[in-house]
């Protein structure tokens, strides 16, 4: 699977990471805890290949459950989330303890601590059979197709206005 969005694509200069928090890059809920615009957010590392790894997680999650893993109402209550809420998974679907501990690895706030592409690569939920028999039909609405794009909203608090 490749997946990419260019709608934010930005060029970077990796030497001065700092610079990057006031870019707002990517799509605010696939965008990895050291990348936010937030004052929780953990230090960042000089490269960013972990920000993929977290990215990846976050759309392997979005694949999985239909919605992102962490929610709020606005960008920036979303980045606060994505740095301080522990992950939850839904209830359903149900899901094998292989794909939950990929998820997790992937989705692990602190950078070092994540899992890189390599581990990602070599995990076991890779080589995991699954029985037909026990997938769920999932139905899509209109409504489903209809709220699945939208743009996004930035409301920038005043607080904020100033940092």
């Amino acid at each position: 699977v490749k997946i990419s969005d260019f709608g934010e694509a930005r060029m970077y200069d990796v030497s001065s990471v700092e610079q990057n928090k006031n870019a707002a890059p990517g799509t605010p809920a696939f965008i990895a805890p050291e990348l936010c615009m937030s004052d929780k957010s953990p230090k960042a590392p000089s490269e960013s290949y972990a920000a993929d790894v977290w990215s990846l997680g976050a759309s392997l999650f979005y694949m999985v459950y239909g919605r992102a893993p962490f929610l709020a109402k606005s960008v920036f209550e979303i980045y606060d989330s994505i740095c301080t809420q522990k992950l939850r998974f839904p209830d359903q679907p149900k899901i094998s303890r292989k794909l939950k501990d990929l998820i997790k690895k992937m989705l692990t706030k602190e950078p070092k601590s994540r899992a890189t592409l390599q581990e990602v690569a070599k995990h076991t939920w890779f080589g995991e059979r699954v029985d037909p028999g026990k997938l769920a039909k999932i139905r899509i609405t209109q409504a489903d197709v209809a709220g699945a794009i939208a743009p996004a909203t930035w409301i920038i608090p005043p607080e904020r206005l100033n940092a």
